[in-house]
């Protein structure tokens, strides 16, 4: 890969480039073994081979089940596995368990009609497309960083491993991520209704809008919650108490399952990117007594951060950005049931980091602050890849990432210059 070239004094070169090179070289190997594992991935998933059914499976055997009249099973570990095992018949270690709202499975029904293979590779190449069009989206809100920190940003998004295994498990996390994206749109340009109607989209993975929840809350923005609520609730009840009276209490039921169980669904709990992830890689043990209290601490923490960050901003009237950022990766820390796929929305924290760098406003666009930024971004795709490598060898530090890009999202936002211009009179 060519190193970038920028215009810069002797000195600087000096300081800089040897940092560069290390961090384009470390990307750059990141990069060749992520592309050999997905090939390999992508020939077993075509072929239909042992194991290659990534979280899809448990997607499309919800779909199945709800079609075919047995939604009062569709929380069911065993029913699920039955349905699993029948329609692929390569065979796989463990089902995978289906634990999000009954809307989901009857949105995943159409895809059941086809057999599990030729539908994983569908919904993939839907998954590309959405992937292309958030970047497309991406893309035009961060049009004014400068060319290199963009193309860098927006290469090493869509080539990292959270985008890759969004696509290679047949995930929803770009739906996901699209709404948080469409909806920080609509809330800086003051639509705060449409703002409502795409935090719908979020109910996908319900926990997700948890610090999106609490932000609003503090900003007093009950127009959007008010949607949100309107759209939300039914969407979440209504296909369960038509499915079966006891469907929403199953789910529940199911989602306690997934947080004291490793055994009966595959849940693989030792990879997971939070605090449980950690201590179950770390102890051998998934036992909820073990992880719970670690994970509920950071929970308060980071709340209380992000709060009286959220305050703050409300007080000061300041731009949008961090609060975003921080509500985007709150629940990535608290939430109890994280993997790598849900990582995509730490990018968008990052997109808003960059904006508020480089955007309207900024006087800090020298080749040096470039640089350092193009060093951070090729750091951070190394250090997700990496930190995903040594969760599948037994060890899950990402949790230890994700803190670093909070506290960091929290105590090292910069400063725009007009803000820094208005404290001038204060400081004299």
């Amino acid at each position: 890969m060519p190193t970038p070239r920028f215009p810069t004094g002797v000195r600087d070169a000096a300081a800089g480039k040897p940092a560069l090179v290390v961090a384009i070289a470390c990307a750059a190997i990141a990069l060749a073994l992520l592309a050999a594992l997905t090939v390999m991935a992508v020939i077993r998933i075509v072929t239909g081979a042992y194991g290659a059914t990534g979280d899809f499976i448990s997607f499309w055997s919800a779909g199945y089940i709800v079609r075919t009249g047995d939604g009062a099973h569709l929380y069911d570990p065993a029913v699920q596995e039955a349905v699993q095992r029948a329609h692929y018949a390569a065979g796989f270690r463990s089902a995978d368990g289906y634990i999000m709202p009954v809307f989901v499975a009857w949105l995943f029904a159409p895809f059941s009609l086809i057999q599990f293979t030729p539908a994983f590779l569908i919904y993939s190449v839907l998954n590309v497309a959405m992937m292309f069009a958030v970047t497309r989206a991406l893309a035009l809100h961060i049009r004014e960083l400068p060319p290199m920190v963009r193309s860098t940003f927006l290469a090493v998004f869509t080539m990292s491993i959270p985008t890759v295994a969004v696509v290679i498990f047949g995930q929803v996390d770009f739906i996901i991520f699209g709404a948080a994206f469409a909806a920080y749109v609509l809330l800086r340009r003051e639509r705060y209704l449409l703002a409502g109607v795409a935090f719908a989209f979020m109910l996908f993975k319900p926990q997700m809008l948890a610090g999106i929840i609490v932000m609003l809350i503090i900003g007093r923005r009950w127009s959007t919650l008010g949607v949100l609520g309107v759209l939300g609730i039914p969407l979440i009840t209504v296909p369960a108490l038509l499915t079966s009276p006891h469907t929403l209490v199953s789910n529940v039921a199911m989602v306690g399952r997934y947080s004291s169980s490793n055994k009966q669904l595959d849940v693989s709990a030792e990879m997971m990117s939070n605090w449980r992830g950690f201590v179950v890689s770390a102890t051998g043990s998934a036992d909820i007594r073990l992880w719970a209290p670690g994970l509920i601490l950071i929970a308060v923490v980071v709340l209380v951060i992000a709060i009286q960050r959220w305050r703050a901003a409300v007080q000061a009237g300041l731009p949008l950005e961090q609060s975003y950022a921080l509500a985007v990766l709150a629940p990535l820390l608290m939430s109890w049931h994280v993997h790598t796929q849900s990582l995509v929305l730490t990018f968008l924290a990052v997109a808003l980091h960059l904006k508020a760098s480089f955007g309207s406003g900024r006087s800090e666009r020298s080749d040096q602050a470039q640089r350092h930024a193009i060093i951070v971004l090729l750091a951070l795709y190394s250090a997700l890849f990496v930190l995903w490598f040594v969760a599948t060898m037994g060890f899950a530090l990402m949790v230890f990432l994700l803190l670093a890009l909070f506290w960091h999202t929290a105590y090292r936002w910069p400063v725009r210059d007009e803000q820094r211009l208005a404290e001038l009179p204060r400081a004299a």
